[in-house]
């Protein structure tokens, strides 16, 4: 008899029934893993303080004195704020969650009124291709897509404003290299590690994810406003000095040092 047959509805339900217990087999095999790991570290590396809360609920609460935040390290750009033009930057890859399609939805609201600015991409990916017809789709017309980029140092010191529209994040570099060389960020706040990176209202700019309008109002309230723009470029340099390959160093030393490593 068919799948959709009466006289097979039963295993439907019984399908259905125990579907919630087959996708929870992957979580408990990681908290196993995860709990097995804990019990036997000395420390529990996470990137961003807003990563603890999580790992403890996966842990139950276990010994959270064993849990480390030391965020990844960044080369500090020798950035200015006077080399700046007047272009708004997004590097990474081009695929569905980097959100270039959210991008090109916001620059589509702002571009009318900005004719002296232009929207640059930098990278590459699946749905490079998709972004490129979207952008002839909104007649879009100061939109550059540049490609993969080897080195994108001169092209962060070029920029002045550096957008993010991602989905999920771990910890992204991107936008910590970007505000390094003086590009002021406007992100989603749309994860955990947005706030550890920028200061809203000081270094840089989150917006409620994924509201295009305020991405927008964002966008177009440092565009049109160089005394904020320049404020926020020193600032955000400032900021991730931080992150700096000395600083998060010594934060590694420090750690090997507490649980009993020799270091030569």
């Amino acid at each position: 008899p068919s799948w959709r047959s009466p006289k097979t509805a039963w295993k439907r339900v019984i399908a259905f029934s125990l579907w919630p217990l087959y996708a929870s087999r992957a979580y408990v095999r990681e908290w196993r893993w995860r709990n097995y790991l804990y019990s036997r570290v000395a420390a529990y590396v996470v990137l961003s303080d807003r990563h603890v809360g999580p790992v403890l609920r996966i842990l139950h609460g276990k010994d959270p004195k064993k849990i480390i935040v030391i965020p990844n390290p960044v080369n500090v750009s020798a950035g200015g704020f006077d080399c700046k033009e007047k272009v708004v930057l997004f590097v990474g890859r081009i695929d569905g969650n980097k959100g270039v399609d959210r991008l090109l939805d916001v620059w589509r609201i702002v571009e009318r009124d900005c004719a002296d600015w232009r929207f640059v991409i930098c990278g590459d990916g699946p749905k490079l291709a998709d972004m490129k017809a979207l952008t002839d789709g909104y007649k879009l017309e100061r939109v550059e897509f540049k490609g993969f980029i080897q080195n994108p140092g001169p092209i962060y010191r070029q920029s002045s404003i550096f957008l993010i529209a991602s989905g999920h994040e771990a910890f992204p570099m991107v936008l910590v290299e970007a505000m390094s060389a003086g590009c002021v960020p406007v992100a989603y706040d749309s994860f955990a590690a947005a706030r550890d990176i920028v200061d809203d209202g000081e270094n840089g700019l989150l917006v409620e994810p994924f509201n295009a309008i305020m991405f927008a109002a964002a966008l177009r309230r440092l565009m049109d406003n160089d005394k904020i723009l320049k404020s926020m470029s020193l600032k955000a340099m400032e900021k991730v000095k931080v992150f700096s390959v000395d600083v998060v160093a010594e934060a590694w030393m420090s750690l090997f040092k507490s649980i009993g490593c020799t270091l030569r």
